[in-house]
């Protein structure tokens, strides 16, 4: 039935089975509710025995109730005029049967009808409820709906009570906590003794921080004597290991004479 808000046909035809006949003065479509014009006059009641409810039902604001049996007639029709703030409109009802408390039976002045959320907009509306009557339109209920108001209102019954008696509970705890609230009074005093050898240790970091200005200077006074004993030492370096090599070919010279030595030794055996 989206279609019908999405397209807003002139003529809509339902199909209902045999067997659902039954149903028609019962299960209302759901559906956008036909808009009418208003034509005649209005003329309100003193006093009606009306009804109205508000509700939600998927993407579609319901209101049902029932109209007053003494301003209807067999072939009466019962419109429903919202307004949600941005103007009103009239809709036409479809009528179900309802029951009839005073007489333990039923009537077919009961009526539902559904309005898009798409079209209507808001959670507060300005209801009349009326019927039509030869010469005008006959309003037989006012009243203003408001469907969160009527959450709210249900959920809070009973709950007033009972939120007294647990903040009253709680005031103790907070009293007995302002009680223990001088003890920290005493850490101003432990704060200074602390800052005190905070500053005692601040003045001897100062008093060690001046002798690292004095170890850079003898570094540099001392930072010429490096290059002399650096070249000195490269020369000695140099001529130990020219001795080295000198006494290794020494060393290797005299080996390589004995080595031949031996060997004429033992050549002149076997001879």
């Amino acid at each position: 039935m989206s279609d019908v808000v999405a397209y807003e046909p002139d003529i809509l035809i339902v199909e209902k089975v045999e067997r659902q006949l039954p149903t028609l003065g019962k299960v209302p479509p759901i559906m956008h509710a036909p808009v009418r014009d208003m034509c005649k006059p209005c003329v309100s009641v003193d006093s009606s025995a009306a009804t109205v409810r508000l509700s939600r039902e998927g993407s579609y604001w319901k209101l049902e109730g029932v109209a007053d049996a003494a301003f209807m007639h067999t072939d009466s029709h019962i419109y429903v005029e919202v307004d949600d703030g941005s103007g009103a409109v009239l809709y036409e009802a479809f009528c179900v049967s309802s029951s009839d408390g005073d007489n333990g039976g039923t009537n077919d002045y009961g009526y539902v009808l559904y309005v898009s959320e798409v079209l209507v907009t808001g959670d507060t509306f300005q209801i009349r409820v009326m019927t039509e009557q030869e010469e005008a339109m006959v309003i037989l209920l006012k009243e203003e709906l408001t469907l969160n108001a009527d959450k709210t209102k249900k959920e809070n019954q009973g709950q007033p009570v009972a939120q007294p008696v647990s903040r009253t509970a709680e005031q103790p705890k907070s009293e007995a906590t302002t009680e223990t609230l001088p003890k920290p009074t005493d850490q101003p005093e432990t704060k200074a003794a602390d800052s005190g050898e905070q500053t005692a240790q601040t003045g001897a970091e100062a008093a060690d921080s001046a002798k690292p200005a004095v170890q850079p200077g003898s570094k540099t006074a001392d930072s010429a004597k490096p290059e002399t004993q650096t070249e000195g030492s490269v020369a000695d370096q140099i001529k130990q290991e020219q001795t080295e090599e000198t006494a290794q070919a020494e060393a290797a010279a005299i080996a390589q004479a004995e080595a031949q030595a031996q060997a004429e030794a033992q050549a002149q055996s076997a001879a």
